[in-house]
């Protein structure tokens, strides 16, 4: 039996017991109640708050994966919150603390069910018009390469979306000719979405603490 982790916790249970008077339940309040004696707190197990099952699981190699989630658990939430006890108890924060924060709020901001229903909004309206481009930048550069006798060089670095996009290149019906068809596509959907927060917080987001940090220091 594999020992997946099934409910998906995009706020950890760590912050919510900051809000909670025990140590085991925390006040949430009701955005929409049914009928007006519907109070609209209520207090609730934090285990059973801000999750979402399998939120993070995935399908590969014919079986289910929540690496995703021990990844960022055990990269950012782990640090960051130990960090953040630092700063509550006014203890000295070292440079690594400070980007320990900064990171752990960029996985947040970006782990949540909110974040993936506007980013699956935003895909099916960008994709289609963004991988035509990449196509024909790509010809146009073997083009180019082919004009003037240009080796093209191999790029064997992977990527977080390597797995995702395929890339399908067929012969015309004419065999007489010397040209074949490209086709790209990439599937939208939960994977996507871990590519992206992938590639969000190793990229970007490091690069973005990295910086503030730095500026910060010369002040």
């Amino acid at each position: 039996m594999q020992n997946i982790a099934r409910d998906s916790h995009y706020v950890p249970q760590a912050v919510l017991r900051r809000w909670s008077l025990d140590g085991k339940n925390v006040y949430t309040y009701r955005i929409l109640v049914s009928r007006p004696e519907i109070r609209e707190w209520e207090s609730k197990p934090i285990r059973g708050v801000a999750f979402q099952q399998d939120l993070y699981t995935v399908f590969g190699g014919g079986q289910e994966l929540d690496e995703f989630e021990r990844w960022i658990n055990t990269e950012y939430e782990d640090p960051g919150l130990a960090a953040i006890d630092r700063l509550l108890t006014a203890s000295r924060l070292r440079p690594a603390d400070w980007s320990s924060i900064a990171r752990f709020v960029a996985a947040q901001d970006v782990r949540t069910p909110l974040h993936f229903m506007e980013l699956m909004k935003r895909w099916r309206q960008q994709i289609p018009a963004t991988l035509d481009k990449c196509l024909r930048d790509a010809v146009e550069e073997l083009e180019r390469h082919r004009s003037e006798s240009i080796a093209v060089a191999s790029r064997p670095k992977p990527n977080e979306f390597g797995e995702l996009l395929r890339v399908h290149i067929e012969p015309l019906a004419d065999t007489n000719s010397d040209q074949v068809a490209i086709r790209a596509e990439i599937s939208v959907g939960r994977r996507l979405w871990i590519a992206s927060m992938r590639h969000l917080l190793r990229g970007v987001a490091t690069s973005f603490t990295l910086e503030k940090f730095e500026a910060n220091r010369r002040l």
